[in-house]
């Protein structure tokens, strides 16, 4: 009876002692290795923005007369949505058709080219009578009764008719020529001027919305002044930036997940459809254009979105905390202490990254730094999650 009291004394001696032990080692956060998908990503920040958008700019100075639209409204093609008041161009429109009605009627009815034409007569008639002349020279010298000399002087007089004629046939063609150009010159300004004049009618370049109004009525706009910015909002992109450094990683086709706030953090799956092949020199960074697979409703253009290019995935590896692999190496507790594990590195995101090597599913990894080999008592948390969620977390579907 004496020995079992001893030894129930000593057993407790021993729970009580372990119990110390145990309660004087630190509490630490650990959280379990487990399998799943690592995927490295590509962050980029952008907006969302009409695929076809154009910005209508002034194209002749001066005062809103007139502002036909505002932001929302549906436009057509060729629609008017303002008109600037350009007074100077319509006196400029009737002076150069007054210019040209003059070149017309110069041209219909020169003195100038009169006066040749009665000299053309003229000389006509005087070459017609010099042939008839030679004629009967000709005539007469067969019989005797002309000289040789006689007939060459009526040929010289007949060839200088001819020339003469001939000078002024080219001169009215000259004149034509010359009239016939002022007219056309004065028809181009006319044209010209009412073009321009036509530009004080501000016209919707696409079928769409207006996006954006710049401007009031009463205003006064300077020539290529932006107006409007109108685009197709049936047809929506994400236009983000991509750093430099990581561009190389990104390809057309690349499927994205695309974070929306607007939309209370709703994720939306997408692929990239360009990227820009030229970068921004200041903020050294590429344009890239994503497009979303199923937009949610409402969606406008100017909406914050981030995104999260999937540039590589591996399935059904080991996932643990990025915060307990440090130098290449995986910190785990076993045992009631802290143990160090040579690993291999594979994917690693912000909160996660995958090991291979001396490591089992279940083993529990630190979430804090501790000294290898120090007691600990494991305190487990869940497995921090990748964000953001992978598609199949999101319930997206991978392309």
């Amino acid at each position: 009876m004496r020995i079992r009291r001893v030894l129930a004394a000593l057993l407790g001696l021993a729970v009580l002692a372990a119990a110390a032990f145990w309660l004087r080692a630190p509490e630490v956060a650990v959280a379990r290795i487990e399998r799943g998908a690592a995927v490295e990503a590509v962050y980029a920040t952008g907006t969302i923005e009409a695929v076809d958008r154009v910005e209508v700019r002034a194209r002749v100075g001066g005062q809103l007369a007139e502002l036909r639209v505002r932001e929302g409204d549906a436009v057509r093609r060729g629609d008017l949505l303002a008109r600037i008041d350009a007074k100077a161009l319509s006196f400029d429109v009737a002076r150069g058709q007054a210019d040209f009605d003059a070149a017309q009627k110069r041209r219909e009815g020169a003195p100038q080219l009169d006066a040749l034409r009665a000299q053309a007569k003229g000389l006509e008639a005087q070459l017609a009578q010099g042939r008839a002349d030679l004629s009967r020279a000709e005539e007469l010298k067969t019989s005797g009764v002309q000289t040789a000399q006689q007939v060459e002087r009526e040929k010289a007089l007949v060839a200088g008719l001819q020339a003469q004629l001939e000078a002024n046939l080219a001169q009215q063609r000259d004149v034509r020529i010359g009239l016939d150009a002022d007219a056309a010159r004065a028809q181009a300004g006319v044209a010209t001027l009412s073009a321009r004049f036509s530009d004080a009618e501000v016209r919707a370049p696409m079928d769409g919305v207006v996006m954006v109004r710049r401007v009031e009525q009463g205003e006064t706009v300077l020539l290529n002044q932006p107006l409007f910015r109108v685009g197709d909002l049936g047809h929506l992109q994400v236009e983000a930036q991509v750093d430099e450094a990581d561009v190389g990683q990104v390809r057309p086709g690349t499927s994205a997940v695309v974070r929306l706030p607007a939309y209370q953090e709703q994720l939306v799956h997408a692929h990239v459809a360009r990227i820009a092949p030229e970068a921004d020199r200041e903020r050294k960074s590429f344009e890239i254009d994503l497009e979303l697979e199923s937009p949610p409703p409402g969606l406008r253009p100017g909406m914050t979105a981030e995104v999260n290019l999937l540039v590589r995935r591996h399935d059904g590896v080991l996932l643990a905390p990025a915060a307990s692999v440090r130098d290449g190496a995986l910190y785990l507790v076993a045992s009631g202490r802290v143990r160090k594990r040579a690993v291999q590195i594979g994917i690693r995101d912000l909160s996660r990254v995958e090991v291979s090597g001396d490591v089992r599913e279940g083993d529990l990894a630190l979430l804090a730094p501790a000294d290898e080999g120090a007691r600990v008592r494991p305190r487990v948390e869940k497995l921090p999650r990748a964000r953001p969620p992978l598609p199949s977390e999101a319930g997206l579907t991978e392309r």
